[in-house]
């Protein structure tokens, strides 16, 4: 039998609680993380983007180190393939993070000097 309207709504219900809870929990951490001294602001509102930054970055390098053990375990060679896409992937993405981190501090000094 097909799904019908109220399965599907059901389905996005449930989808948004899951989103809800989660970004929640990603709130919460953001609260409890604690800045690199170099990328702190004297602007709040820049300090708050860079907590919720900072909580990304935990997770982008404890998946990096899960692919660095994960590399030098036996594994088929499309496996171990995989693996490495996928920490070359996630040192991508704290590149692009770190570049992110550093922006507020760059623009206030770009700012500062053009003032």
């Amino acid at each position: 039998m097909p799904a019908d309207i109220k399965d599907f709504q059901s389905y996005l219900e449930k989808t948004r609680a899951e989103e809800v809870k989660e970004q929640e929990a990603t709130q919460s951490a953001a609260q409890a993380t604690a800045l690199h001294v170099d990328h702190v602001t004297q602007d709040p509102e820049w300090n708050i983007y860079l907590q919720k930054l900072q909580v990304h970055v935990d997770r982008m390098e404890a998946h990096r180190e899960d692919c660095l053990v994960k590399v030098v375990q036996p594994a088929p060679a499309d496996v171990h393939q995989a693996i490495l896409m996928e920490y070359w992937k996630t040192q991508g993405f704290l590149s692009a993070l770190d570049l992110a981190m550093k922006l507020p501090k760059m623009l206030m000094a770009e700012s500062k000097g053009q003032a």
